[in-house]
Protein backbone atom coordinates (compact mmCIF):
# COMPACT_ATOMS: atom_id res chain seq x y z
CA UNK A 1 0.00 0.00 0.00
CA UNK A 2 1.30 3.21 -0.80
CA UNK A 3 0.17 7.24 0.15
CA UNK A 4 -0.98 9.90 -1.66
CA UNK A 5 -1.06 13.26 -0.75
CA UNK A 6 -2.64 15.62 -2.91
CA UNK A 7 -3.29 19.14 -2.79
CA UNK A 8 -3.11 19.11 0.95
CA UNK A 9 -3.65 22.83 2.90
CA UNK A 10 -5.21 23.41 6.94
CA UNK A 11 -6.12 25.88 8.56
CA UNK A 12 -6.69 26.70 12.23
CA UNK A 13 -9.07 29.27 12.22
CA UNK A 14 -7.23 32.31 10.57
CA UNK A 15 -3.73 30.81 10.65
CA UNK A 16 -2.87 28.60 7.60
CA UNK A 17 0.06 26.42 8.50
CA UNK A 18 0.06 24.15 5.47
CA UNK A 19 -0.48 25.29 1.76
CA UNK A 20 -0.63 22.76 -1.24
CA UNK A 21 1.42 19.47 0.17
CA UNK A 22 1.88 17.14 -3.18
CA UNK A 23 4.00 13.95 -1.45
CA UNK A 24 3.55 10.29 -2.95
CA UNK A 25 5.23 7.96 -0.41
CA UNK A 26 6.00 4.56 -1.75
CA UNK A 27 5.92 0.91 -0.07
CA UNK A 28 8.64 -0.27 1.81
CA UNK A 29 10.54 3.09 1.83
CA UNK A 30 11.02 5.97 4.77
CA UNK A 31 10.28 9.67 4.55
CA UNK A 32 11.54 11.63 6.78
CA UNK A 33 10.08 15.25 7.06
CA UNK A 34 11.52 18.25 8.43
CA UNK A 35 12.08 22.04 8.81
CA UNK A 36 11.64 24.91 10.76
CA UNK A 37 10.05 24.86 14.27
CA UNK A 38 5.98 25.52 14.03
CA UNK A 39 6.16 24.52 10.25
CA UNK A 40 3.61 22.41 10.59
CA UNK A 41 5.49 18.77 10.55
CA UNK A 42 3.23 17.00 12.98
CA UNK A 43 0.28 18.56 11.68
CA UNK A 44 0.99 16.86 8.08
CA UNK A 45 1.51 13.76 9.97
CA UNK A 46 -1.75 13.93 11.67
CA UNK A 47 -3.41 14.44 8.52
CA UNK A 48 -1.78 11.51 6.76
CA UNK A 49 -2.48 9.28 9.58
CA UNK A 50 -6.10 10.57 9.94
CA UNK A 51 -6.68 11.86 12.89
CA UNK A 52 -7.19 15.37 11.55
CA UNK A 53 -9.00 16.04 8.09
CA UNK A 54 -7.27 19.08 6.28
CA UNK A 55 -9.13 21.86 5.37
CA UNK A 56 -8.57 21.36 1.76
CA UNK A 57 -6.75 18.40 -0.22
CA UNK A 58 -6.90 14.96 0.43
CA UNK A 59 -4.61 11.92 1.79
CA UNK A 60 -5.04 8.49 -0.51
CA UNK A 61 -4.52 4.52 0.46
CA UNK A 62 -3.42 3.72 -2.81
CA UNK A 63 -3.33 -0.31 -3.38
CA UNK A 64 -4.29 -2.84 -0.38
CA UNK A 65 -2.31 -3.22 3.00
CA UNK A 66 -0.19 -6.31 3.33
CA UNK A 67 -2.03 -9.53 4.03
CA UNK A 68 -2.95 -10.11 7.56
CA UNK A 69 -2.06 -5.99 8.18
CA UNK A 70 -4.85 -5.26 11.01
CA UNK A 71 -4.65 -1.41 11.00
CA UNK A 72 -3.28 0.02 8.15
CA UNK A 73 -1.54 3.07 9.58
CA UNK A 74 0.12 2.90 13.07
CA UNK A 75 1.75 5.38 15.48
CA UNK A 76 5.01 5.37 17.36
CA UNK A 77 5.19 8.93 19.57
CA UNK A 78 7.76 10.32 21.02
CA UNK A 79 5.72 9.54 24.27
CA UNK A 80 6.60 5.92 24.74
CA UNK A 81 3.32 5.81 26.08
CA UNK A 82 3.30 2.70 27.81
CA UNK A 83 0.98 1.38 30.59
CA UNK A 84 2.83 1.12 34.15
CA UNK A 85 1.18 -2.11 35.34
CA UNK A 86 1.44 -3.83 31.93
CA UNK A 87 4.31 -5.85 31.32
CA UNK A 88 6.41 -5.31 27.89
CA UNK A 89 4.21 -8.25 26.30
CA UNK A 90 1.17 -7.11 27.69
CA UNK A 91 1.56 -3.35 26.36
CA UNK A 92 2.69 -4.95 22.76
CA UNK A 93 -0.74 -7.10 23.66
CA UNK A 94 -2.93 -3.87 23.80
CA UNK A 95 -3.31 -3.56 20.01
CA UNK A 96 -4.34 -6.31 19.66
CA UNK A 97 -6.93 -7.26 22.57
CA UNK A 98 -9.94 -5.92 19.55
CA UNK A 99 -8.80 -8.64 17.07
CA UNK A 100 -9.78 -12.10 17.56
CA UNK A 101 -6.56 -13.71 17.07
CA UNK A 102 -5.87 -17.69 17.29
CA UNK A 103 -1.94 -16.66 17.33
CA UNK A 104 -1.85 -13.81 19.53
CA UNK A 105 0.98 -15.19 21.66
CA UNK A 106 3.16 -16.33 18.87
CA UNK A 107 2.54 -12.81 17.29
CA UNK A 108 3.87 -10.90 20.72
CA UNK A 109 6.41 -13.19 20.38
CA UNK A 110 7.70 -13.27 17.26
CA UNK A 111 7.36 -9.30 17.83
CA UNK A 112 9.46 -8.84 20.74
CA UNK A 113 12.12 -11.15 18.99
CA UNK A 114 12.33 -8.76 16.42
CA UNK A 115 12.70 -5.90 17.98
CA UNK A 116 15.32 -7.81 20.70
CA UNK A 117 13.02 -7.81 23.90
CA UNK A 118 12.30 -11.30 24.42
CA UNK A 119 14.19 -11.39 27.42
CA UNK A 120 12.08 -8.25 28.84
CA UNK A 121 8.59 -9.76 27.79
CA UNK A 122 7.84 -10.15 31.92
CA UNK A 123 9.32 -6.88 32.73
CA UNK A 124 7.04 -3.69 33.94
CA UNK A 125 7.95 -0.26 32.04
CA UNK A 126 9.36 1.26 35.16
CA UNK A 127 12.34 -1.50 34.78
CA UNK A 128 13.54 -0.39 31.01
CA UNK A 129 15.92 1.76 30.28
CA UNK A 130 14.23 4.92 27.59
CA UNK A 131 15.44 3.44 24.65
CA UNK A 132 13.92 -0.16 25.52
CA UNK A 133 11.02 1.95 26.40
CA UNK A 134 10.60 3.19 23.10
CA UNK A 135 11.69 -0.38 21.31
CA UNK A 136 8.57 -1.52 23.11
CA UNK A 137 6.67 1.45 21.57
CA UNK A 138 7.67 0.06 18.34
CA UNK A 139 7.32 -3.63 18.80
CA UNK A 140 3.33 -2.59 19.84
CA UNK A 141 3.37 -0.59 16.31
CA UNK A 142 4.39 -3.95 14.60
CA UNK A 143 2.06 -6.28 16.30
CA UNK A 144 -0.56 -5.18 13.89
CA UNK A 145 1.01 -5.89 10.74
CA UNK A 146 1.12 -2.07 9.40
CA UNK A 147 1.05 -0.86 5.96
CA UNK A 148 2.63 2.22 7.20
CA UNK A 149 4.36 3.26 10.30
CA UNK A 150 3.62 7.17 10.91
CA UNK A 151 6.68 8.38 13.55
CA UNK A 152 6.66 11.48 15.77
CA UNK A 153 10.28 12.17 16.64
CA UNK A 154 9.83 9.02 18.09
CA UNK A 155 14.42 9.36 19.42
CA UNK A 156 13.91 13.39 20.73
CA UNK A 157 13.66 12.20 23.73
CA UNK A 158 16.29 9.74 24.24
CA UNK A 159 20.09 10.63 25.19
CA UNK A 160 22.75 10.70 22.23
CA UNK A 161 23.76 6.88 22.39
CA UNK A 162 20.59 5.66 22.99
CA UNK A 163 19.33 7.53 19.88
CA UNK A 164 22.79 6.02 17.63
CA UNK A 165 21.89 2.65 18.77
CA UNK A 166 17.68 3.14 18.45
CA UNK A 167 18.95 3.94 14.78
CA UNK A 168 20.87 1.13 14.08
CA UNK A 169 17.79 -1.09 15.45
CA UNK A 170 15.46 0.90 12.63
CA UNK A 171 17.97 -0.04 10.04
CA UNK A 172 18.58 -3.63 10.83
CA UNK A 173 14.70 -3.82 11.45
CA UNK A 174 13.99 -2.05 7.89
CA UNK A 175 17.04 -4.04 6.12
CA UNK A 176 15.12 -7.34 7.27
CA UNK A 177 11.29 -5.83 6.66
CA UNK A 178 11.17 -3.22 4.41
CA UNK A 179 8.30 -1.33 6.64
CA UNK A 180 7.01 1.85 4.97
CA UNK A 181 7.21 5.16 7.14
CA UNK A 182 6.83 8.71 7.57
CA UNK A 183 9.40 9.85 9.95
CA UNK A 184 9.24 13.14 11.60
CA UNK A 185 12.26 14.66 13.42
CA UNK A 186 13.65 18.39 13.36
CA UNK A 187 17.34 16.13 14.10
CA UNK A 188 19.03 16.38 10.55
CA UNK A 189 21.64 13.43 11.62
CA UNK A 190 18.40 10.97 12.03
CA UNK A 191 16.64 12.32 8.44
CA UNK A 192 19.74 11.48 6.72
CA UNK A 193 20.50 8.31 8.64
CA UNK A 194 16.87 6.79 8.03
CA UNK A 195 15.24 8.53 4.83
CA UNK A 196 15.35 7.29 1.45
CA UNK A 197 13.80 10.92 0.84
CA UNK A 198 14.11 13.98 3.27
CA UNK A 199 11.25 16.14 2.75
CA UNK A 200 12.04 19.68 3.66
CA UNK A 201 9.38 22.52 4.64
CA UNK A 202 9.41 25.97 4.69
CA UNK A 203 8.66 28.24 7.58
CA UNK A 204 4.45 28.49 8.30
CA UNK A 205 2.50 28.34 6.28
CA UNK A 206 4.66 24.74 5.36
CA UNK A 207 5.06 23.89 2.09
CA UNK A 208 7.40 21.23 0.57
CA UNK A 209 10.53 23.33 -0.18
CA UNK A 210 12.84 20.89 -1.61
CA UNK A 211 12.47 16.99 -1.24
CA UNK A 212 16.31 15.36 -1.23
CA UNK A 213 16.71 12.09 -2.36
CA UNK A 214 19.37 9.67 -1.36
CA UNK A 215 19.99 6.48 -3.10
CA UNK A 216 22.87 5.14 -0.50
CA UNK A 217 22.05 2.12 1.09
CA UNK A 218 20.46 2.07 4.89
CA UNK A 219 23.50 0.24 6.19
CA UNK A 220 26.39 1.29 4.47
CA UNK A 221 25.67 5.57 5.52
CA UNK A 222 27.74 7.66 7.49
CA UNK A 223 27.70 10.59 8.64
CA UNK A 224 26.48 12.59 5.31
CA UNK A 225 28.02 15.65 6.26
CA UNK A 226 27.18 17.19 3.00
CA UNK A 227 23.75 16.20 2.96
CA UNK A 228 23.20 17.28 6.13
CA UNK A 229 25.23 20.88 5.85
CA UNK A 230 22.79 20.89 1.89
CA UNK A 231 19.42 20.26 4.41
CA UNK A 232 20.44 22.82 7.34
CA UNK A 233 21.28 25.43 4.60
CA UNK A 234 17.56 25.01 3.47
CA UNK A 235 16.46 24.98 6.95
CA UNK A 236 18.11 27.87 8.60
CA UNK A 237 17.45 30.19 5.63
CA UNK A 238 13.53 29.45 6.23
CA UNK A 239 14.49 30.21 9.91
CA UNK A 240 15.80 33.26 9.28
CA UNK A 241 13.26 34.55 7.39
CA UNK A 242 10.90 33.71 10.11
CA UNK A 243 12.43 35.71 12.96
CA UNK A 244 12.39 38.60 10.41
CA UNK A 245 8.43 38.40 10.28
CA UNK A 246 8.25 38.39 13.39
CA UNK A 247 10.90 41.21 14.21
CA UNK A 248 8.95 43.17 11.26
CA UNK A 249 5.52 42.41 13.00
Amino acid sequence: MELSVQGLTHRYGETEVLSGINLDIASGRIVCIVGPSGCGKSTLLRMIGGLERPTEGVVLQVGPPPPGSLNPLTYVFQDFALLPWRTVAGNVSLVLEDHALPDRTARIADVLARTRLSDFADALPRQLSGGMKQRVAIARALAVDPAVMLMDEPLSALDAQTRQLLMDDLVGLWERERFTAVYVTHNLAEAVRLGHRVVVLSRRPGRIREIVEIDAPLGARGAMEEVQAHLWGLMRDEAQAADAELLDG
